[in-house]
């Protein structure tokens, strides 16, 4: 069933702050360098490897994952990102959030 992309957004998608995947071998060691520059240069924050979440946006409907974010990309916080795709959710038409998130529609039909 196609979706109406004129539908707010809120009532086909969800988004939540979850703990990322477990990494490979190669990107656990990216990240143990990079923890060492943060120690190095004292911007280390202790909590951070094990508060780093991701925001993931899903189909309420089926529950599939459409998009995957590193809620500190950028260097935002994590709340504070959610917050933002959340009121998106609250106030944008489907189309229009996909289209400014990088979700082809179509995937909403491929799930």
């Amino acid at each position: 069933m196609a979706a109406d992309l004129t539908s707010p957004a809120g009532q086909v998608l969800a988004a939540d702050l979850v703990t990322p995947p477990p990494a490979g071998r190669w990107s656990g060691a990216g990240r143990f360098v990079g923890a060492l520059v943060r120690v190095a240069t004292d911007t280390a924050n202790p909590e951070d490897a094990a508060a780093r979440r991701d925001v993931l946006i899903t189909r309420r409907d089926t529950g599939a994952e459409l998009l995957r974010v590193d809620a500190d990309t950028n260097g935002t916080a994590d709340e504070a990102l959610l917050t933002h795709v959340q009121n998106q959710l609250d106030t944008l038409p489907l189309g229009e959030f996909l289209d400014r998130w990088g979700i082809d529609p179509r995937s909403l039909n491929d799930q």
